[in-house]
């Protein structure tokens, strides 16, 4: 048997060779059948050690795109009706993007826009993915061989937020044409301190322009780029604080405003002309507005989505993208030069930090003097041009360079980022002016002000190794 004492979920009511076997662990979880197709299995999970629960499709797809218009309609039909927590896996026998296969004919518009529609007009992604790429193999010689991503995890917004560093792994597929997927639902979150983001939306409170001022009073260090280091480091307490008295729980003060709202509504059905209740239900307007507004801003924020402007209630959308970037920022495993395979943060860590040592090489004394003789035989600069390079700053030129930058630019390694600084221009203008002048003049940059954070930006997809491969 290959799933002793497991019980089984099969399809043979819908198929006559039961494409589909579903089977489970029952002392880890409790599935019980919806509804079942040719193609595919509905059924409910139930974790029966922390009650979590959600709906499970799995998919065997047929050949052809006709018969697997049958598929994309059972999807959307248990979309429709589970609109919380729904996963669906397994073999599509459909690429989705231009780029899901290698080699063999090339991949068309037509034969991925069913999919494509079906995902789009039921609100799915996705689950991330790492590993290798491609899923199915023909197995054939090097000339005739071809690769396509045909099996694969998709989930909606639901399932996406409950399951946040949820991750699928795609294994070597051995002697089968098809990879293996293993999926982790309880990747654990890197260990580590959160650290200080500003909150856009404490510049809109009454309390804030005090705060800036109480804390940029006397200089607090004879440098100037330092000084402006210290003065920030302590209005973080403050800021932590008016966000936490005022800002936080912002999803508990939306739902008590909406709350509030339907309570004076339905007392206004049974007294429509009441002066007190019609006031009432502005006041609770106006509230459910604001909070929403803030919530919905708070959300866009920390997504960095900001190709879609605010409007519409997109909060799920930005609340389900911050969640996918801190999912795609947490790095599961790496495999080292050798092909060990590590998974604990601390060896992760020490891993990148070596690649980095060694690519960055040891320092030396001296560098090689660049021959002037060689250089003066190209372009040169003429006098005037030197002379505008060489001109010192000016305080305007310091300011426009500020003001010119997008105010979602992600903050530095002290959290703040562009929109703090203009909205505290009148007050902290002239401080960081004379800070940024004074380094020009001195040359001299302070270690607190030059250390930075370092991110490792993939340049492929499902990337398990910091070594090309």
């Amino acid at each position: 048997m290959i799933f002793k004492r497991w019980p089984v979920l099969n399809n043979y009511d819908s198929a006559a060779n039961g494409r589909i076997w579903v089977s489970w662990n029952p002392n880890v979880l409790d599935v019980k059948p919806i509804a079942s197709s040719a193609q595919a299995i509905h059924c409910e999970v139930v974790n029966l050690t922390s009650s979590e629960c959600f709906n499970f499709v799995a998919v065997y797809a047929f050949n052809t795109l006709e018969q697997r218009k049958e598929l994309w309609n059972f999807i959307a039909h248990t979309s429709a009706q589970n609109s919380r927590n729904l996963l669906i896996g397994g073999d599509f026998n459909n690429v989705l993007l231009v780029d899901d296969r290698r080699n063999g004919n090339p991949v068309t518009q037509h034969e991925i826009q069913d999919f494509s529609d079906c995902l789009l007009h039921n609100r799915l992604s996705e689950v991330r993915t790492i590993g290798d790429y491609y899923t199915w193999c023909n197995n054939q010689t090097s000339g005739d061989r071809i690769y396509s991503k045909i099996d694969r995890f998709i989930a909606n917004t639901s399932w996406l937020q409950k399951f946040t560093n949820a991750v699928d792994e795609v294994l070597p597929k051995g002697a089968s044409d098809h990879c293996p997927i293993s999926m982790d639902m309880s990747c654990p979150a890197s260990p580590k301190n959160t650290p200080f983001r500003f909150i856009n939306d404490l510049t809109d409170h009454h309390l804030f322009p005090a705060l800036i001022q109480e804390k940029w009073g006397p200089n607090l260090h004879t440098n100037l780029l330092t000084n402006i280091w210290f003065k920030l480091k302590a209005l973080k307490k403050d800021l932590k604080e008016l966000n936490s008295t005022h800002f936080q729980g912002i999803a508990k003060k939306v739902e008590d405003a909406r709350t509030a709202l339907v309570d004076v509504q339905r007392q206004l059905s049974s007294d429509p002309m009441n002066l007190d209740l019609i006031e009432a239900e502005k006041v609770c307007l106006s509230s459910l507005e604001k909070w929403s507004t803030i919530e919905e801003k708070i959300w866009m924020q920390k997504s960095r989505a900001n190709w879609i402007q605010l409007g519409d209630s997109n909060t799920k959308f930005f609340h389900a993208y911050a969640k996918e970037r801190r999912c795609q920022n947490n790095i599961k495993f790496l495999i080292t030069e050798d092909d060990t395979r590590i998974d604990k943060h601390n060896l992760i860590k020490e891993e990148i930090r070596g690649f980095y040592l060694k690519l960055m090489g040891s320092s030396v004394d001296s560098l090689p003097m660049v021959d002037k003789n060689i250089v003066k035989r190209g372009p040169m600069l003429s006098q005037h041009q030197q002379d505008l390079l060489c001109s010192e700053f000016t305080a305007v030129e310091v300011k426009n360079a500020l003001f010119s930058m997008d105010s979602s630019k992600a903050p530095g390694i002290d959290g703040y980022n562009v929109h703090f600084f203009k909205c505290s221009w009148n007050i902290i203008g002239d401080s960081v002016i004379d800070a940024i002048l004074d380094f020009f003049k001195t040359g001299f940059m302070p270690k607190i002000i030059n250390c930075t954070y370092v991110t490792l930006l993939p340049k492929e997809v499902n990337v398990t190794s910091l070594v090309v491969q």
